[in-house]
């Protein structure tokens, strides 16, 4: 795992430019997968609008959340980093993103505004952090200090725990240990294909199996594998020689095989292709999960204005139908009385009568008080049992919809997905080669 940091930037629109699209273009062919965190849109078009606009109104973010507005602007919002896995390590975008999340975390990022973005442009798995140091909510801006050291410790506590320490370089004496020196990464699925096959043609085959194809290039036999990368399999199969690998494909001949470029070139479309089906597919997924949520929202408000309605209709119709003010003014008169009662109607008994009147009118107010609690209280029973069955709908209504979203999933998606699994291979040098598997000069 090695982490990088690049250089603190001004401007989101430059750094959106460069991570969300193909160097000096307009397309993005590199761009593997992408993935917003804090921001109210999933699209990282937009989204690095909404980090500008959040870098820009920094001070009025400060001022909403009480925050004294001290120091000056911040002059670089952006921040990005990224972390890179070693050739023959091929995790699937689930942990990829998990793992950026975490190096996030470990810069107290968290809660800020970030683009996830992750290209195949390398022979090594990669994914780049693109993240506004201006806190969504409170305006302050990240303290990055020491984030190097911080960044590096994370990334030996992750390779500890992944079990293989891969920079021996990054740790203090007693992390580093001596081992002999690694071979070069072969690629299993070149390896898998010889082995399996005895001809050139079952050779091809197994290829074609795992979407490598056997083609020509300028000089020698090459395989292209799924993602358009042209390698020199003879670099791949130790103990192999090229007079050997010439003598078992022997019954192919090359003339009949496509060009290594125009294999090239017709992945890269179909890349395109895939990749607007796929901006379609999550634009879709989302807009079809938010319409859920917000009626799931809209339900629920509505299910609680209801019943609180109710409540305050059952009170105004109960304290009507028992005369409740009424009863109140009453027993406060009775009480007026005997306080301001003359010497004469004490004697005579009549304030006695006044208070066995007052005292039989206050069991009978109570006794109101009681049905009447008694009766508002069975509507917030009915309540709970209404918001915990809509609850329990509104759960199923999510897993029914989570499987159609899935169901709905592009075929080349799951095919991504199967292929992530058995892993991605690796160039001997780590590194490019040319349509006719010779390094590039």
């Amino acid at each position: 795992m090695v982490p990088t940091i690049a250089s603190s930037g001004s401007s989101f629109k430059g750094a959106a430019a460069y991570y969300l699209h193909d160097k000096e273009a307009d397309s993005r062919e590199r761009i593997a997968w992408m993935h917003t965190e804090n921001l109210v849109t999933n699209d990282p078009d937009r989204a690095w609008k909404v980090m500008a606009w959040t870098a820009n109104n920094q001070s009025t973010l400060k001022t909403q959340a009480g925050v004294r507005a001290t120091g000056r602007k911040l002059q670089k919002p952006v921040f990005a980093f990224s972390l890179s896995w070693h050739p023959e390590q091929t995790p699937d975008k689930d942990h990829m993103l998990a793992a950026a999340k975490e190096a996030a975390a470990a810069l107290d990022l968290s809660e800020h505004q970030t683009i996830y973005v992750s290209h195949n442009d390398e022979p090594h798995r990669h994914v780049h952090v693109l993240v506004n140091r201006v806190h969504p909510a409170t305006g302050k801006a990240a303290t990055l200090s020491k984030s190097k050291e911080r960044l590096s410790a994370w990334a030996l506590a992750y390779e500890k725990k992944h079990g293989k320490i891969y920079c021996k370089a990054r740790g203090n004496a007693e992390d580093r240990q001596i081992e002999p020196k690694e071979k070069p990464a072969r690629n299993p699925v070149i390896q898998a294909a010889w082995e399996k096959s005895n001809s050139g043609r079952s050779f091809q085959a197994a290829l074609a199996a795992e979407h490598y194809t056997l083609a020509q290039g300028n000089r020698r036999f090459v395989v292209v594998d799924r993602w358009g990368k042209a390698i020199n399999p003879v670099r791949h199969l130790p103990g192999v020689r090229a007079a050997a690998f010439q003598a078992r494909l022997r019954d192919l001949d090359p003339k009949t095989l496509p060009l290594a470029t125009a294999v090239q070139k017709q992945i890269k479309a179909e890349e395109r292709k895939q990749y607007t089906a796929s901006r379609q597919y999550d634009r879709w997924a989302a807009e079809y999960t938010n319409q859920l949520q917000d009626r799931h929202l809209d339900e629920r408000a509505k299910l609680q204005i209801h019943y609180e309605r109710a409540h305050d209709e059952k009170i105004i119709e109960l304290a009507a139908a028992y005369q409740t003010r009424e009863r109140e003014k009453a027993m406060d008169q009775l009480r007026q009385k005997i306080e301001k009662a003359g010497f004469f109607r004490r004697i005579t008994g009549g304030v006695k009568r006044d208070r066995a009147d007052l005292a039989a009118q206050e069991q009978l107010y109570q006794d109101i008080q009681k049905r009447t609690a008694e009766q508002v209280d069975a509507i917030a029973t009915e309540r709970a049992f209404a918001l915990s069955d809509q609850a329990d709908r509104h759960g199923r209504e999510k897993e029914l919809a989570q499987e159609y979203i899935t169901d709905k999933k592009p075929a080349f998606y799951k095919m991504e997905e199967r292929v992530a699994e058995r892993g991605r291979g690796a160039s001997q040098d780590g590194g490019r080669e040319r349509a006719d598997g010779t390094e590039p000069s």
